[in-house]
């Protein structure tokens, strides 16, 4: 599955999922507190990084492409 991670700093670091379509919300906001959680969870679910560092330097906020497994995304609560 592909799907569009966006996140943004607001009182820590929020996110939420999209299906590949961009419009279709998958997930609720989660949110984290440092920016570092952020990216093992980027890592994790098969996205790059580097991408969310460039985002995040310039604009403290961004979006990157992930794939989850089966398992992740019913961790996520993925539907």
């Amino acid at each position: 599955m592909r799907a569009l991670m966006n996140f943004m700093h607001n009182r820590g670091w929020s996110f939420h999922i999209l299906a590949e379509d961009c419009k279709t919300s998958l997930t609720g906001y989660r949110i984290v507190r440092d920016k570092e959680a952020l990216l093992r969870i980027i890592e994790k679910l098969g996205g790059s990084v580097a991408d969310a560092e460039i985002d995040i330097r310039r604009w403290n906020r961004g979006s990157v492409w992930i794939e989850p497994t089966p398992a992740q995304c019913k961790a996520l609560g993925i539907r």
